[in-house]
């Protein structure tokens, strides 16, 4: 598909972020960074792997720690689903609590700010969803539509891939919309970030924004609908799929 905005996934950050650092590779010197083991700056965590899980220790996270079993770094992301395998950071539902992952792309931010930015401003929110009794139920619907999409993806289905990627991505708006909502207007670090991550975060919301109001335009479903009958919904997405793109492509000249 050429059009920029599309059911199949939005902008990604890391992918921009990892070209940016191809682009202005041997063209800025780079400064030798101070190896600290015991007080890690984020910069000695971007450059040093084993420092990192140190500096992420290191980081108040408010009145919600209490809820959250752990902020753990990986490597690398592991899950198999095509839309989160690029993710900057997660937030896991861990019984009744919440868990953070932050993967080694997040450590390719420029800017301390706005690493912070997208773990404070934006994944705590995401806990704060996870430990509310309504926004949790989002979570295994997540679950169940990521399956389907590597479902149909073996199998070829393609009429139940698609629908299920605009299942999966209706209810991932649902979530994201009051992430990238706070991170650029009432965040801790709003008036600190780069403009480069704000354009990209501004971009994301705005693309989720049309998303739900082409699916709702289309097919009246409301990620809400969701949580009330899944199947009757994924059911009305899937007829209309095709149509739902189509709005969100626009006029074709």
């Amino acid at each position: 598909m050429t059009t920029e905005i599309s059911i199949f996934g939005l902008e990604d950050i890391a992918t921009t972020l990892e070209r940016i650092k191809e682009e202005s590779a041997g063209k800025t010197p780079v400064p030798t960074i101070a190896y600290d083991h015991e007080r890690p700056t984020y910069e000695s965590a971007a450059a040093f792997n084993d420092l990192r899980q140190k500096y992420l220790d290191t980081i108040a996270l408010g009145p919600l720690r209490s809820r959250i079993t752990g902020v753990e770094y990986r490597a690398r992301n592991d899950t198999s689903n095509i839309f989160t395998g690029r993710n900057l950071m997660s937030t896991t539902a861990d019984n009744n609590d919440a868990r953070l992952l932050v993967y080694d792309r997040a450590f390719m931010l420029e800017y301390e700010d706005d690493f912070r930015s997208c773990l404070i401003d934006h994944e705590l929110v995401h806990v704060a969803q996870v430990l509310n009794p309504h926004t949790r139920k989002y979570i295994p619907l997540k679950i169940q539509f990521g399956k389907k999409i590597t479902l149909f993806t073996m199998i070829q289905d393609t009429a139940s891939l698609k629908a299920s990627q605009c299942a999966y991505e209706l209810i991932t708006a649902a979530l994201e919309i009051p992430a990238y909502t706070n991170q650029l207007t009432n965040g801790a670090y709003t008036n600190h970030i780069s403009e480069e991550l704000a354009s990209k975060l501004r971009k994301n919301l705005l693309n989720y924004r049309r998303f739900i109001d082409a699916v709702r335009k289309t097919t009246g479903v409301h990620p809400r609908d969701m949580l009330r009958d899944p199947d009757d919904m994924y059911e009305r997405l899937r007829q209309n799929v095709d149509a739902i793109d189509d709005v969100l492509r626009g006029p074709q000249t």
